[in-house]
């Protein structure tokens, strides 16, 4: 007969272990929704090479 106190499938999580798990998995979630928001804009950004290349001439107005 199986002992229900010996862990398995039946055992609870402390309250630690519950917020811990569920603390990563906000976490990774988490992550991902930082790296797609990111990858978003950076998609925008204009080419670093022409930074320099002066399309005007400076002028007093």
């Amino acid at each position: 007969m199986a002992n229900p106190q010996a862990g398995g499938a039946g055992a609870r999580r402390t309250p630690l272990q519950a917020f811990l798990y569920w603390g990563m998995v906000i976490g990774v979630w988490g992550l991902i929704f930082l790296v797609a928001f990111l990858a978003v804009f950076a998609i925008d950004l204009p080419d670093v090479s022409k930074l320099n290349d002066v399309t005007r001439q400076p002028s007093i107005s």
